[in-house]
């Protein structure tokens, strides 16, 4: 199958399902990317490092459209993500962001929001309800990456060394 044919998926999973979902796709030799983290958990008896999907319910597909099949058969399979009517497609450039983030080990935090730099918003309620503006977000210790076609933000942590003015 031509590479230039297939496209980047996000698939939704029963909670906490990621792995079994990722596991299935890996035995049936589909490309899939599952960003996980490690994280310190605690029980009434000990400590353990254990890890955690990035983006819960979530994994990442590389496939042609005429292998949606048998993504649809996978035992925790929930649905593709869509974007309205249309199963959501992934850019290339945010699955590789991801992986560069998750590979260095990058702190990253999630969040699902539409509130992008740039757009005009307006307060709804508190103090300020009424007033309108623009967003507008400068930090220089965390870049952030929207992915826009499933309404995810990841904010990742950087170092002083690692920024640079462009």
């Amino acid at each position: 199958m031509d590479e230039s044919e297939k496209k980047w998926y996000a698939v939704y999973t029963r909670s906490r399902c990621e792995k079994k979902v990722f596991s299935q796709l890996q035995r049936k030799n589909i490309e899939a990317f599952l960003p996980l983290r490690t994280e310190m958990r605690q029980w009434s008896d000990r400590k353990k490092k254990v890890e955690m999907p990035i983006i819960s319910s979530y994994v990442f597909v590389h496939i042609a459209a005429g292998e949606k099949n048998s993504v649809y058969l996978l035992d925790g399979f929930v649905n593709f993500v869509r974007s309205g009517q249309d199963i959501a497609v992934i850019p290339d450039r945010e699955i590789t962001a991801m992986k560069r983030a998750v590979e260095n080990k990058l702190c990253i935090e999630v969040s699902n929001s539409n509130i992008v730099e740039g757009k005009k918003v307006v307060v709804k309620s508190g103090p300020l309800a009424g007033v309108e503006g623009t967003v507008t977000e400068v930090n220089l210790k965390k870049i952030h990456i929207f992915i826009e076609s499933i309404g995810v933000r990841l904010t990742i942590g950087l170092d002083d060394a690692v920024v640079e003015h462009v």
